[in-house]
């Protein structure tokens, strides 16, 4: 966020390395900001920052998902086939 805009989409950095899932995620961003910036239309002044929208994503379902899944771009430091035998353990021990 800044003054007077949102950053949503995969510019967020909203790609979940476990699923593969980042366009999903992109378009709920996107939702999320409008349905922050319907809510508080009213009260919001040009160049104002929007409160709405760190609290929704903070209760996003997708904001759970990329939490259980923060560290896996670092897994594949060591390679690509260690990087995924180690996400597939990850992946199917939950």
């Amino acid at each position: 966020m800044f003054p007077g805009g949102l950053i949503i989409g995969e510019s967020l950095g909203v790609m979940n390395m476990l699923s593969l899932q980042g366009s999903h995620n992109a378009i709920e961003t996107g939702i999320l900001a409008a349905d922050a910036l319907l809510e508080e239309w009213d009260s919001l002044a040009p160049g104002s920052i929007s409160r709405a929208f760190p609290a929704k994503l903070e209760k996003s379902r997708m904001r759970r998902e990329l939490y259980n899944s923060r560290s896996q771009r670092a897994m594949f430091r060591a390679g690509l086939l260690s990087g995924m035998v180690y996400s597939v353990g990850i992946e199917e021990s939950r």
